[in-house]
C-alpha cells in the first residue's frame, strides 16, 4: 500500500480496489483497518530514499483517506494538503513509530538501516504536533544520543561516511526536536540539558580521534576524505546552532539556571559565542583551566604598578580560586549519580582533569573542609545532607558510591582516577564520617518508605505511586537500550491503569492481566495528572498512559534454586522475583496485579532497583499466599545464598555481597515491620483503646506477623553473621553476632530457663553479653574485631574466652590477631614462626608462611623474604606460578629496587590466576613498576589500570561499608596515581624528579592518615630509585623511620635509619640531611631507654664556653661542633644549615638532660643563651627558654617558701605565700620578666605555642602587678631575722619599679603579637578590665580596643556582657570601648563596621531583654517583635562555635587561609514566634532564618512576610536564651573555652599510638554560649540532641516478651516512679545512711534496683541506625565520645551528671555535656554528694559493646587521660587564670552567687586560696592520684565490720595512665558509690 499510494496517479489505487480486493472494501477501509501497521510502512518509506518527496505525498494522501475526505492530490502542486491529517495521524501513534521503526532492535541493526531510521524520524518530526513533543523527550533522545556518539572507526571509507551521516542525521533530529519542545516546555529541556549537552561533546570537540578496540583512527586520516570533512563540519554547524538556539533570546533566560550545572562542559573553542550569550544571562565561567595564567596576570598587573605582588593580593587572589574550585566541584559532584551514564563519564572525565590542574588550591580546600560547610553553622539545613558536610566530603562520598554502583569498566576506571587525585586524605581532614548513602538512587529511599510502611496497613495503590514515581521513572531514564526502555515503558502503561483504577473503585477486584486499549482509558485522571506533576515526573510518565504495549508471551521455565543457576546478582534476583510474580498469579494473591504489572521491569537491567524495591514484599505474599513447598523454597534460597555456594563465581565486583544483602534487606525489612506491629499492639492496649485488626482488607495483618516470625526462626543468627563476614559486611556480622549472644541472655533473664548464677547480671563494667557467645562464635566474632581494626575489644575478648579447649594454633592466630591489630609486627612474626613449628594441625602451613612474609615486609627486611619465598618454593612441589607467595616475593623485589628480581619473579607471575585480589595487585603494580624502569610507558600505563581495575573491586565492597573500611584501597589508588604521573613526565621525556612533583607529595604527606604514610612512601622510594635520585631515596627512608619512632615501632625505624645512612651520601645529599639522621637517630635511643648513648651521639660540647664568646665566633664554633657530631670537615658545610641543626641539636639535649636531671643551673641557661645567640628568630627556642627560666622562679618561691615555713615561730603562721615571695625577692622577680619576655617573643615569631605560651604570659603578669605595696610592706616588717637572711629583698620602689619594667614590656610586645592571639584569650582579658595597677588596666583596654577593631565581627559578641554588665564600673568601660573603636573604625574608612558596632548594642538589648521575658502564662509560644537596627540583621555573623573560632590553620605557619572562615551563613531576620520551654527558668528557644553569606539584604522594616521563610533562605539557626538567676553563665563560657583547648590537643597529639577511627572520636562536643550580661546568655542551639533519660525511655528489647516490664525503658528512667524511689531510698539508701551497712545496700541496690531494670541502650543504637556501619560508628563514637568526657569531667571535677545534662546526637551517637555549673567537685557539697568520677551507669556501659569498658571505652579513655596528662603543663596554665579569674566565683553554688566585685573586694584571700586548692587537685589528677574524697565517710558511721580505708594513703598514690583508668572504671562503676547518690541521678540507669 505505501508503494502504491506513492503513485502520482489515481488509476493504480483504483485498480487495486476494483480488482485486487474485488470492490467489497474501499480505501479507508483499508487504511483504518490496519492504520498502524500501515503507518509503520509509510515511515519505513521516508528513510530508504534521500528524495523523500514521494513518500511525504503518499503518508499525506493515506492521511486524507483516512479521515474520510476526498483524494485531492492529483499533481505535485498540491503537495501542502493533507499535512494537517498526516500530523493528525502521526501525533497519535508517535510511540508506536518511534519504538517500531527507529528504536526496535537499535543495537542489532547495520549503520545503513539506522540511517534509515533517523532520516524516517527527522521527518516524522515535522508532523509531531508542539504540544505533545516534550513527553517523547527520554526515548528520542536515548536514541539520538547512542547515533551522536557513533564513532567514525569503521574499516572502509563507505563505512565511515555512512557514519558521519548518522552522526548528522542524529543532530539534525535532535536541533528539530529541541525546538518543538522549546515551544512548549523550556523547564523539560532544562531538567535533561545535561545529556543533550553531553550527547553534543563528541561533535562539538574539535578533534576526531578515536580510539576503540586498539584502533585508532588520527585526524589527519579522517582529513583525506573530503565527504567526510564536510558531513563533519555541517555536523558541527548544526550542534552549535543548538546550543545557540538554546542560549539565546528567551530560550537563553528561562535556561539560564540549568546551564550553572553544566557550564563547565564549555570550553571548546566552537562555542566562545555560546559562552557569551550565557555570560549575559549571568552563567558565571570561572576559567579554572587558566588558572596559573590568571596568577601570572595578576603578578604583572601588580608589578608594573607597584613593584611587586603584595601579600594582600595574593590572599585575594587565593581565595579566589579556593571559592571557584569548590563550586565547580559542588556542581560536578551533583551531576556523579546522574542517571545517564554518558553525563556520569564525561563528568568524570572533567573532574579527573580539574583536579589534576589545581591541586595545590584542592589541598587548601582540604584544609579548610571542617569550616566551610553549612552543616557547620545551621541548625537545620535546607539543602541535602552531602551539602551541609562539605565540599571534599561530600565529594568523596559521591565517588565511593560511584565506586559501588558503577558496573562497567569504563566508569569505574575514571572513578578510581578521580579517588586518586582526590587523594587518601585522612579521616580527621573531613567534615564527618563518609558512609554509602543516598548519592544516587540506589533503593536506600525507597527502603525507608517501604519500612514505614507495611502492606497490611497500606493500599496497593500506595505502592503503585511509589513504583511509577520513582522505582521506573528512574529506572527509565538509567536505561541503556531502546529494549529496557521499552521494558520499563509496558510497567508504568499497566501500574498507571491500575492506579487510577483503584482511586475510583477500591472495591472492585483487579484482574491481573490488564490489556486494556488505550480507547478504553480514556483520558488520564485530574487527580493523577496533579500528582504526577507535583513529583516532577509528569512528562516522563504521560507518554505511556497512550500508549498499547503488549508484551510477548514469555514462559518462566526456571524454577528454584536460582542461585545455582546465575552469575551475577541481576540474573539472581530477577528470576526469582519473576517466578514469585508468577506464582502470585496461579495462585491467587491480594496483590498479584500489581506484581503482574511490573513483570517486564524486572526482565531489564534498569529494573534492577524495581526487584530490590519488590523483593521483601513477593517474600511476603508467598508466605501468606503460597503453600508450604513455597517457603521451603524461599527458605532455601535465602539459606543457599547467605552460604554462597558459587563463591568464587559471585565474589567478582561484589555480586556475593549484593547477593547477601538483598537477603540482609529481606530480614532487616521483616524484622522492623513485626517489631513496630509488636509496640503499636503494645501501645493501643496500654491507652486502653480497642485492639482491632487495622490491617487493609486485602492483607491479613496477623497472618502476615505469623509467617514473618516463622521465617526469621528458621534463618538462625549465627548463619547470617558468618554470612556476613564472608562477604566483608563485619560491621552487619558484629552486630548479629551481638544479637545472637543477647538473644542467649534474653532466655535466661524472660524465660528462666537459666540458672540464677547463670542469669545473674555481669560484674561492673561487663556488658550484657559478655561470655555468652558460642566458642565458633567467638572465633568469627574475633575475625571480625580484626577487620574492624578493634584491637581493644580483641584483646578484651580474648582474656576473658575459656582456652581450654582451644586448639594451639588457634591460640597462636589470635594471639598474632591482636599483635597485628596493635602493629607489633616483631611479635607477631616470633608467633607465625612459632606456629609453622606445629606439625598435624588444623591450619594450612601456608597461612604461616605468608603471615611470616607479610611481616617481614612490614619490618622492611625485604631480602629475607625473597630468601623465604626461594626457599619455600623450592622445597614445594607447587608450580611457582601458581605460588601465593609470588605477589610477596614482587614487593620485595621493587622495594629493594632489585629489578632482575623483579624480571625474573613477575615472568614466573606472568599469566597466573591469582583469584585473591591483594595478591593479584601485587603481580600487576610489579610489573607497572617494572615497565617503567623499563621505559616502555605504554605497557605500564595498561598495567596500571588493570590495577585501578582490581582495587575497584575491592572498593566495591568494602565501599558499601564505609571510607574507613575502604581507605586502604584509597591509598592505593592514590599511589597509583603517583606512578602515573612519574611515568606520564617519563613518557614526555623528563626523565627526573620536578619540584612540583615533591611539593605536591609533601602536601599529601600532610593530609593522609598517618598511619597510613608509609604505604604511600615505599611507592616514592620504588619512584626515587627508578628517577635514580639517592638523595631523595635517603630523605623518604629518613622519613619513614622517623614516622616509625613516633608510633613507637623502634626495630622498623633502625632498618630504615640504617638504610637511610646507605643512601646518603657527601657528594649528592645536603648537610642538612646527614645532620637529621644524627638526630633522629638520637631520639630513638633516648625512647628505647639509652639517654647516654643519645646525649653521646649529639655531643655539642660545654655550652658556657660558647656563651662567652661573641656572636660571630659562636656561630663558626657552632658550624665546627656540628661539623664533629656528623662527620665531616666544618668548611664543607653552610652555616645557615649547621646554625639549624646545632640549635635544634642543642635545644633536644637540654630538655632530656634537665628531664633526666642530668644538669641544671647555669649550665642549662648558658645554653638557652647560646641557643638565643644564633637562632634569635626560632620561635621554639624562646619559648623553651621561658618555660625553663619560669621553672627556675617556681623552684626558688618554693624554696623561699619552705625556708619561711621552716623559720616561723608562730604555729598559726605558715610562712610566705607564693606572691609575698615574689614580693620580696628581687631574683624572682627578675626571672618572672625574663620568663615574659621570652614568651612574648615566642607569640610574635609564630604561635605554635600559643595555648602554653599566652595563658603563662597573662597570668604572670597580672600576678605580678597586682601585688600591693603596703601588703607586703606589712609582711616584710612581720618577718623574723632569720626570714629575712633567706630572701634577696626587694624594696617596695624595686618592686614598683619592676611592675613599671613589666608592663611597659607586655606594651611594647603586645603591638608585635598577631591579634589573634590575644583573641583566643579574649575571656582572661576582660576578666582584669579593672585591674588594681593602672598601667596594666590601661593597656588591658588597648589590647581589647586593638582585638575589637580588628576582628568587630567576631568579637563584639564577646564583649557583650559588659555592655549589660551589673558592676557599673565594668559596663562604663564596655560601653567606653564600643564608643572608641566605632569611631576610630569610621575615621579609617571601614563605616560598615562602625554602624555595626553601634547597631550591636540594640541588637544585645533586644536579646538581653528576651531573655528576661518572663509572661505569666504557660503558652508554649510568644509573638514577640522583630529586631530592627542601623544595619540589617544578616550584617552580623551569628554566635555560633564555627563562626567564632579561630581557624585551626592559623596556628601553623605552613598552611594557608584566612583567620575566620569566610563561608558563613548569615541570619536574615529572627521569627517572630519564640518558644517557651517547660523548665523552671522558662528559657526560649528562638529561630533565626539563614542565607547565604554572599546574598545581599536590604535593610528595611521587617514585615509580617519578611518574617517568614523564603525562597533565598537555605536554613536555620537556633538559639536558647535564657536566665540564670542564681548563676552565671560566663562558667560554662569558660568551659567551653578549655574544652575547645583540650580538642587542639588532642588534634595535634602525636604520642598516642591509636588507629584513625580512635583518634577521630577523641573530642568533645562543644557549642557556643555568649553572655549577654552576668545572668543572660544565648546559648548555640545543638541539633539532633536528645537526652540519655529519653534514650532509655524510648528504648525496648525486643527479644522480651511484649508484656514484660523489663521490654521497655520508660518506667526504668522514670526517677518519680513510687516503685523505683521506694526501692532506691527507702530501702537501700537507708540501709546505708541509718543503719551504716554499705555492703548490705550495695547488694540490695543490685537486687532491688538493677536486676528489676536490664538496660537497654544497647537497642537503641540497633533500632535507631538501622545500616549496620552507621550502627557500628554511632556505637563507636558513642563509646569514644564518652569516654573524653569522663576523663576531662573528672579532671575538671565536672559534677551533677544526672541523665538529662547528658546528650546524645541521634544522628552520630556523640555525646554532648550541657550544664557547667556543677565544676571544680562542687558536686562533693551537695546534699547527696555526687561520689563517682563520672556517670557510667549500667545502660552506658550495655551500649558500649560485647566487652563493656574493657574494650574501646577503656582504650579510649587511657587514649584521653594520657593526652591530659601529657600536656599537664598546658592546661594548667590554661586553667589558672580561668580559676583566678575575680569576675567568676567558681566554688558558690547557684543559690550562694552575689555580686561579682564585691566579692572580689571582700573575699579575695578566699578565692585565692579555693583557687590554688583546685590547681592541686588538677594537677595531683594529671599526675595519676586518684584524690576524689567521700564526705560521706566521714559523716556515717560504718557498721558492715568493714575497714575505713586510710584516704590519705590511698589517695595520695599516683598511678599510671593504665591504673588510673582502671581505678576511675572500678569507682564509677561501684554499686557502693551508686548506692549513694541521689535518686533524681537515676544511678540504675
Amino acid at each position: 500500500m505505501p508503494i502504491i499510494f506513492q503513485r502520482v496517479r489515481r488509476q493504480p489505487l483504483l485498480f487495486f480496489v476494483k480488482r485486487v480486493l474485488g470492490g467489497k472494501h474501499n480505501i479507508r477501509d483499508i487504511v483504518c483497518l490496519r492504520e498502524q501497521l500501515m503507518l509503520k510502512g509509510f515511515v519505513k518509506e521516508l528513510g530508504k530514499s534521500i528524495n523523500s518527496q514521494p513518500a511525504l505525498r503518499a503518508l499525506q494522501m493515506a492521511s486524507i483517506v483516512r479521515e474520510g475526505s476526498t483524494m485531492v492530490l492529483s499533481s505535485q502542486d498540491d503537495a501542502n494538503s493533507g499535512l494537517a491529517q498526516a500530523s493528525s495521524w502521526v501525533s497519535s501513534h508517535f510511540m508506536y513509530i518511534l519504538v517500531n521503526v527507529v528504536q526496535f532492535r537499535w543495537q542489532q541493526k547495520k549503520s545503513y538501516e539506522k540511517v534509515e531510521d533517523l532520516r524516517s524520524l527527522h521527518l516524522m518530526l515535522d508532523f509531531l504536533r508542539a504540544a505533545e513533543s516534550a513527553q517523547y523527550l527520554p526515548q528520542i533522545m536515548a536514541t539520538v544520543s547512542a547515533a551522536a556518539a557513533q564513532r567514525l572507526d569503521a574499516d572502509t571509507c563507505v563505512e565511515r561516511r555512512t557514519l558521519a551521516e548518522l552522526r548528522y542525521l542524529a543532530v539534525g533530529c535532535m536541533l528539530k526536536f529541541i525546538r518543538l519542545v522549546a515551544a512548549v516546555s523550556l523547564e523539560t529541556l532544562g531538567e535533561s540539558l545535561a545529556s543533550l549537552v553531553v550527547s553534543l561533546i563528541p561533535i562539538l570537540r574539535d578533534d576526531t580521534e578515536v580510539e576503540d578496540r586498539g584502533r585508532c583512527v588520527r585526524k589527519a586520516e579522517v582529513a583525506i576524505d573530503p565527504v567526510l570533512t564536510r558531513i563533519g563540519g555541517e555536523t558541527r554547524s548544526i550542534a552549535v546552532s543548538i546550543m545557540r538556539f538554546l542560549v539565546e533570546g528567551d530560550a537563553g533566560r528561562m535556561l539560564a539556571d540549568y546551564f550553572r550545572n553544566v557550564a563547565f562542559l564549555f570550553q571548546m573553542p566552537v562555542l566562545r559565542h555560546v559562552r557569551g550569550s550565557l555570560e549575559s544571562y549571568g552563567v558565571d565561567f570561572d576559567c579554572l583551566q587558566d588558572s596559573e595564567s590568571m596568577e601570572a596576570d595578576s603578578v604583572s598587573k601588580s608589578t608594573q604598578s607597584e613593584g611587586s605582588i603584595g601579600g594582600d593580593s595574593r590572599t585575594r587572589l587565593a581565595l579566589s580560586k579556593q571559592m571557584v574550585l569548590r563550586q565547580r566541584i559542588d556542581t560536578i559532584s551533583g551531576l556523579l549519580a546522574h542517571e545517564d551514564q554518558s553525563v556520569r563519564q564525561e563528568v568524570l572525565k572533567h573532574l579527573a582533569k580539574l583536579l589534576r590542574e589545581n591541586r595545590k588550591t584542592f589541598h587548601t580546600l582540604i584544609e579548610n573542609e571542617s569550616s566551610t560547610s553549612a552543616g557547620s553553622f545551621l541548625t537545620e539545613s535546607d539543602e541535602d545532607q552531602n551539602a551541609t558536610k562539605g565540599t571534599v566530603t561530600s565529594l568523596i562520598q559521591r565517588l565511593l558510591a560511584r565506586s559501588v554502583r558503577e558496573s562497567e569498566d569504563i566508569p569505574r576506571r575514571l572513578v578510581a582516577s578521580c579517588l586518586g587525585e582526590v587523594g587518601a586524605v585522612g579521616e580527621h581532614m573531613l567534615n564527618g564520617t563518609i558512609m554509602l548513602g543516598q548519592e544516587d538512587y540506589s533503593g536506600e529511599e525507597s527502603h525507608k518508605w517501604r519500612l514505614k510502611r507495611p502492606p497490611w496497613k497500606t493500599k496497593p495503590e500506595d505502592y503503585e505511586l511509589q513504583l511509577v514515581t520513582k522505582n521506573l521513572v528512574w529506572a527509565l531514564r538509567a536505561a541503556t537500550s531502546s529494549a529496557d526502555q521499552h521494558k520499563v515503558g509496558y510497567s508504568i502503561q499497566q501500574l498507571l491503569v491500575l492506579i487510577q483504577r483503584g482511586r475510583v473503585d477500591n472495591t472492585t477486584t483487579k484482574q491481573h492481566n490488564t490489556t486494556t486499549k488505550e480507547h478504553q482509558k480514556g483520558p488520564m485522571a485530574k487527580w493523577l495528572v496533579e500528582i504526577l506533576s507535583e513529583v516532577g515526573v509528569r512528562q516522563d510518565v504521560e507518554p505511556f498512559w497512550s500508549t498499547d504495549f503488549h508484551e510477548t508471551e514469555v514462559t518462566n521455565k526456571k524454577k528454584p534454586p536460582f542461585l545455582e543457576n546465575s552469575s551475577t546478582y541481576l540474573s539472581w534476583i530477577s528470576n526469582w522475583c519473576r517466578y514469585m510474580t508468577f506464582r502470585s498469579q496461579s495462585r491467587q494473591s491480594s496483590w498479584s496485579h500489581l506484581f503482574n504489572a511490573c513483570r517486564t521491569a524486572l526482565r531489564s537491567a534498569a529494573g534492577l532497583t524495581v526487584a530490590e524495591f519488590l523483593l521483601p514484599l513477593l517474600v511476603l505474599d508467598r508466605l501468606c499466599f503460597g503453600d508450604a513447598a513455597e517457603e521451603k523454597d524461599i527458605v532455601q534460597e535465602m539459606e543457599g545464598a547467605l552460604k554462597l555456594k558459587k563463591t568464587k563465581l559471585l565474589m567478582q565486583r561484589g555480586e556475593g555481597q549484593k547477593i547477601v544483602n538483598a537477603v540482609f534487606t529481606i530480614i532487616d525489612t521483616f524484622q522492623y515491620w513485626l517489631e513496630r506491629d509488636i509496640e503499636d499492639r503494645y501501645k493501643r492496649r496500654s491507652s486502653e483503646r480497642k485492639v482491632s485488626d487495622d490491617g487493609v482488607e486485602s492483607w491479613p495483618q496477623d497472618e502476615s506477623a505469623m509467617r514473618i516470625e516463622d521465617l526469621l526462626v528458621q534463618i538462625p543468627l549465627e548463619l547470617q553473621a558468618t554470612a556476613a563476614e564472608r562477604v566483608g559486611m563485619n560491621s552487619r556480622s558484629l552486630r548479629l553476632l551481638e544479637m545472637a549472644s543477647r538473644a542467649k541472655v534474653s532466655e535466661g533473664l524472660f524465660g528462666g530457663t537459666l540458672s540464677a548464677a547463670q542469669s545473674d547480671r555481669p560484674r561492673s563494667g561487663a556488658s550484657m553479653p559478655a561470655g555468652t557467645c558460642t566458642v565458633e562464635c567467638v572465633q568469627l566474632m574475633k575475625g571480625v574485631l580484626s577487620s574492624l581494626d578493634d584491637y581493644e575489644t580483641l584483646t578484651s575478648l580474648a582474656k576473658g574466652e575459656n582456652s581450654t579447649q582451644q586448639p594451639t594454633s588457634s591460640k597462636i592466630l589470635d594471639n598474632i590477631r591482636e599483635q597485628l591489630a596493635a602493629g607489633d609486627f616483631e611479635d607477631a612474626l616470633q608467633g607465625y614462626e612459632r606456629g609453622l613449628q606445629l606439625r598435624n594441625d588444623s591450619v594450612p602451613r601456608q597461612v604461616f608462611h605468608q603471615g611470616i612474609l607479610r611481616c617481614l615486609l612490614e619490618l622492611g627486611q625485604h631480602q629475607s623474604v625473597l630468601n623465604q619465598v626461594r626457599g619455600i618454593i623450592s622445597a614445594s612441589s607447587e608450580k611457582p606460578g601458581g605460588n601465593k607467595l609470588l605477589p610477596y616475593a614482587i614487593q620485595a623485589a621493587w622495594r629493594l629496587g632489585d629489578w632482575t628480581t623483579l624480571s625474573k619473579v613477575a615472568s614466573e607471575a606472568e599469566g597466573s590466576d591469582v583469584s585473591d585480589l591483594d595478591g593479584r595487585y601485587n603481580i600487576l603494580l610489579g610489573q607497572a613498576i617494572l615497565s617503567i624502569q623499563k621505559k616502555d610507558s605504554t605497557a605500564a600505563f595498561r598495567q596500571i589500570a588493570d590495577c585501578r581495575s582490581t582495587v575497584m573491586e575491592r572498593l566495591a565492597i568494602t565501599g558499601r561499608d564505609s571510607y574507613a573500611r575502604s581507605y586502604e584501597q584509597i591509598v592505593r589508588l592514590r599511589s597509583l596515581q603517583e606512578l602515573e604521573d612519574f611515568a606520564r613526565l617519563g613518557d614526555r621525556g623528563i626523565p627526573s624528579i620536578t619540584t612540583d612533583v615533591l611539593d605536591d607529595w609533601n602536601r599529601r604527606l600532610e593530609i593522609i592518615a598517618p598511619e597510613s604514610a608509609v604505604s604511600l612512601m615505599n611507592i616514592r622510594l620504588a619512584i626515587a630509585r627508578l628517577a635514580n635520585n639517592r638523595a631523595l631515596e635517603g630523605k623518604l627512608f629518613l622519613n619513614v623511620g622517623r614516622r616509625a619512632r613516633k608510633n613507637g615501632k623502634f626495630h622498623i625505624a633502625t632498618t630504615y635509619f640504617t638504610k637511610a645512612d646507605d643512601a646518603l651520601d657527601l657528594q649528592s645529599c645536603a648537610m642538612s640531611d646527614f645532620s637529621q639522621l644524627q638526630l633522629e637517630r638520637a631520639k630513638l635511643k633516648y625512647h628505647v631507654g639509652e639517654s647516654s648513648a643519645a646525649l653521646r651521639l649529639l655531643d655539642l660540647g660545654n655550652f658556657e664556653a660558647m656563651a662567652r664568646m661573641e656572636s660571630r665566633e659562636s656561630q663558626v664554633e657552632a658550624t665546627r661542633r656540628v661539623a664533629a657530631i656528623v662527620g665531616i670537615e666544618a668548611n664543607q658545610m653552610d652555616e645557615r644549615d649547621a646554625a639549624d641543626v646545632f640549635v635544634h641539636a642543642a635545644l633536644k639535649s637540654i630538655k632530656w638532660m634537665v628531664d633526666d636531671g642530668l644538669k641544671a643551673g647555669q649550665e642549662i641557661l648558658s645554653g638557652f643563651r647560646v641557643i638565643q645567640r644564633i637562632a634569635p628568630k626560632w620561635e621554639k627556642g624562646h619559648f623553651r627558654y621561658a618555660k625553663y627560666v619560669e621553672s627556675v622562679m617556681k623552684s626558688r618561691i618554693a624554696l623561699l617558701q619552705r625556708r619561711s615555713s621552716t623559720h616561723s615561730s608562730s604555729g598559726n603562721d605558715g610562712g610566705l605565700t607564693a606572691n609575698q615571695a615574689l614580693a620580696l625577692d628581687r631574683a624572682s622577680q627578675k626571672y618572672l620578666i625574663l620568663a615574659v619576655q621570652h614568651y612574648a617573643e615566642a607569640l610574635t615569631l609564630d604561635l605554635k605555642h600559643l595555648y602554653q605560651a599566652l595563658p603563662r604570659l597573662l597570668s604572670l603578669w597580672f600576678q605580678f602587678t597586682s601585688i600591693n605595696e603596703k601588703v607586703t610592706q606589712a609582711q616584710k616588717i612581720a618577718l623574723t631575722q632569720s626570714q629575712r637572711g633567706n630572701v634577696n629583698q626587694a624594696s617596695p620602689s624595686v618592686l614598683s619599679s619592676n611592675q613599671d619594667q613589666l608592663n611597659e614590656l607586655i606594651a611594647k610586645s603586645a603591638k608585635g603579637i598577631a591579634p589573634q592571639a590575644f583573641y583566643s584569650a579574649i575571656a582572661q582579658l576582660i576578666s582584669r578590665i579593672t585591674h588594681a595597677h593602672k598601667d596594666t588596666k590601661s593597656i588591658v583596654e588597648k589590647i581589647l580596643a586593638r582585638i575589637l577593631q580588628k576582628f568587630p565581627e567576631q568579637a563584639m559578641w564577646q564583649f557583650a556582657w559588659l555592655v549589660h554588665a551589673k558592676d557599673t564600673v565594668r559596663r562604663n568601660i564596655g560601653l567606653d570601648l564600643f564608643s572608641k573603636v566605632q569611631e576610630s573604625l569610621r575615621k579609617g574608612g571601614n563605616k560598615n563596621m562602625g554602624d555595626l558596632l553601634l547597631s550591636s548594642r540594640s541588637l544585645f538589648k533586644y536579646l538581653h531583654d528576651m531573655a528576661q521575658l518572663n509572661p505569666n502564662n504557660r503558652k508554649k509560644d510568644v509573638i514577640v517583635k522583630p529586631w530592627h537596627g542601623e544595619v540589617p540583621l544578616a550584617a552580623f555573623i551569628p554566635p555560633v562555635q564555627g563562626a567564632l573560632t579561630l581557624s585551626p590553620s592559623q596556628y601553623n605557619q605552613n598552611r594557608s587561609s584566612t583567620l575566620f572562615t569566610r563561608q558563613v551563613p548569615r541570619m536574615r531576620t529572627f521569627n517572630k514566634t519564640i518558644q517557651l520551654m517547660s523548665s523552671k527558668a522558662r528559657p526560649k528557644r528562638i529561630r533565626a532564618f539563614a542565607i547565604s553569606g554572599e546574598t545581599s539584604v536590604g535593610n528595611t522594616e521587617p514585615s509580617a512576610a519578611w518574617c517568614k521563610k523564603q525562597n533565598s533562605d537555605i536554613g536555620e539557626f537556633h538559639f536558647l536564651i535564657k536566665q540564670e538567676e542564681k548563676g552565671d553563665l560566663r562558667k560554662d563560657a569558660r568551659v567551653q573555652d578549655f574544652n575547645n583547648v583540650i580538642n587542639r590537643l588532642i588534634m595535634s597529639s602525636s604520642k598516642t599510638n591509636q588507629t584513625m577511627r580512635s583518634r577521630r572520636g577523641l573530642r568533645l562536643r562543644t557549642f557556643a554560649v555568649t553572655c549577654l550580661s552576668e545572668e543572660t546568655g544565648i546559648l548555640e542551639w545543638v541539633p539532633n540532641t536528645n537526652s540519655l533519660r529519653n534514650l532509655i525511655s524510648e528504648s525496648y528489647n525486643p527479644h522480651a516478651p511484649s508484656a514484660s516490664s523489663k521490654r521497655r525503658g520508660y518506667k526504668m528512667a522514670n526517677a518519680a516512679d513510687p516503685s523505683n524511689r521506694q526501692a532506691f531510698e527507702k530501702n537501700c539508701q537507708d540501709l546505708y545512711f541509718k543503719n551504716g551497712n554499705l555492703h548490705g545496700a550495695a547488694r540490695m541496690f543490685e537486687d532491688l534496683c538493677l536486676k528489676p531494670n536490664p538496660p537497654l541502650l544497647w537497642w537503641f543504637f540497633v533500632q535507631h541506625f538501622p545500616n549496620p556501619h552507621q550502627w557500628y560508628e554511632a556505637r563507636t563514637r558513642f563509646t569514644q565520645s564518652a569516654a573524653s568526657w569522663s576523663a576531662v569531667g573528672h579532671v575538671i571535677g565536672l559534677g551533677d551528671r544526672h541523665s538529662e545534662n547528658i546528650l546524645v546526637d541521634t544522628t552520630c551517637g556523640e555525646i554532648v555535656h550541657v550544664d557547667f555549673d556543677c565544676l571544680f567537685d562542687k558536686g562533693l557539697n551537695l546534699p547527696k554528694p555526687e561520689v563517682v568520677p563520672f556517670r557510667l551507669s549500667s545502660n552506658m556501659v550495655d551500649a558500649f559493646g560485647p566487652v563493656g569498658t574493657d574494650g574501646v571505652f577503656s582504650g579510649s579513655l587511657k587514649a584521653a587521660m594520657s593526652t591530659l596528662r601529657n600536656n599537664k603543663d598546658t592546661l594548667l596554665s590554661v586553667l589558672e587564670p580561668f580559676l583566678n579569674d575575680p569576675v567568676i566565683d567558681w566554688k558558690r553554688s547557684r543559690n550562694q552567687q552575689q555580686n561579682v566585685r564585691g566579692s572580689e573586694n571582700q573575699d579575695q584571700s578566699r578565692s585565692i586560696m579555693e583557687a590554688k586548692r583546685s590547681l592541686n587537685v588538677i594537677e595531683e589528677r594529671l599526675r595519676g592520684i586518684y584524690n576524689l574524697r567521700n564526705p560521706n565517710y566521714r559523716r556515717v558511721r560504718r557498721t558492715d565490720n568493714s575497714e575505713q580505708e586510710d584516704e590519705e594513703l590511698t589517695q595520695s598514690m599516683p598511678l599510671s595512665v593504665e591504673g588510673q583508668v582502671h581505678k576511675l572504671i572500678a569507682e564509677a562503676t561501684s554499686n557502693e558509690n551508686l548506692v549513694q547518690l541521689y535518686v533524681g541521678w537515676m544511678p540504675w540507669a
